[in-house]
Parts: C-alpha cells; structure tokens; sequence
C-alpha cells in the first residue's frame, strides 16, 4: 500500500520554471547584445556570462520541467510512504534503517545506518554534498507540502507506526 504524503507544489514550481525562463531571456540578452558604444560595459564581459546564465539556467529549467513530467505521469509526489519504506525521488529508504530525523529551515535531514553502503555508491555530486552537509538523505522545501514541522511529525509517525507493527 503506497500512500502520499506529498503531491508536487505546482505552483511554487511553475514559478521556478517561470523564473528561469525570464533568467534566460536576460541571459540571451546580455549574450546577444551589443555593449560597445555603452562606457560602463564591454562585450568581452557580457558575452560570456550570457551564455553561462543561457547553459545554468537553460539546464535548470529542462530539468525542473523533466521532474515535473516525470512524477505527474508516476501519479506520486516526491515523498510517499509504503508499508515497507518510504520512497525519496527516486531512491528508496527501509523503515528499519532510520535512526534519525533532524531539519532546519531548508530541509529534513534523514540519518540512516547504511549510509556508508549508499555513500560507496553515491555518485561524485553527492559524495561531495554529504562532506559539505553531513547527510546522504535530505527532503527540500520544494519536495513536500506544508510546514517541515508536519512533515516530520508525520514521518516520526509513519516510523513509530511501523516499528509497532514489526514488535506485534
């Protein structure tokens, strides 16, 4: 049995996508636009950060919208809950290997015992985010919906719900 706990927040993420495209736009601007006659600017500055923003922006854009596609065809929000576990994107968590929730402001931070088992096969991206954070499993603000106090109250409670059901 899966259940959701989190559906994607459209909105904020059309406003990610939509910020991006005018980011775009500025980029393709200061990328295409001719700086020579203005005093304070020149071309061998403005050209190449134009086309830096067109690639960041461009990929940030694709990928948000790829995401977006992805799990609305899925029918699943970022986060959802089965008897067995939880699903994280794409990465699945066993009940049994949490040994700790912690958050800010930002994220909740998922402390499991395998982590050195995922750190091993953890692409170089995210060994070098768990050296800066210290945490192999985070869940963002973009990833589910409401507070971050309900969210972990109710992912202490899908935790504490399973571990009765293993003790019965």
């Amino acid at each position: 049995m899966m259940s959701n706990i989190t559906n994607r927040k459209w909105f904020k993420n059309l406003k990610f996508i939509i910020i991006c495209f005018l980011l775009i736009g500025g980029s393709l601007f200061c990328a295409l636009h001719d700086f020579s006659n203005d005093r304070r600017g020149t071309n061998l500055i403005a050209h190449p950060i134009g086309w830096l923003g067109i690639g960041f922006f461009g990929y940030a854009f694709i990928f948000m919208l790829y995401k977006n596609i992805k799990y609305a065809l899925q029918g699943r929000g970022m986060v959802a809950f089965t008897d067995e576990g939880m699903y994280i994107r794409d990465e699945f968590v066993a009940w049994e290997n949490i040994v700790g929730i912690y958050g800010n402001k930002q994220c909740v931070i998922i402390d499991t015992n395998d982590t050195m088992e995922r750190l091993r096969q953890a692409s170089w991206w995210r060994k070098m985010n768990y050296k800066m954070g210290g945490a192999m499993i985070t869940i963002s603000n973009f990833d589910y919906d409401g507070s971050q106090e309900e969210f972990a109250t109710n992912l202490k409670q899908q935790i504490e719900l399973h571990q009765k059901q293993n003790l019965v």
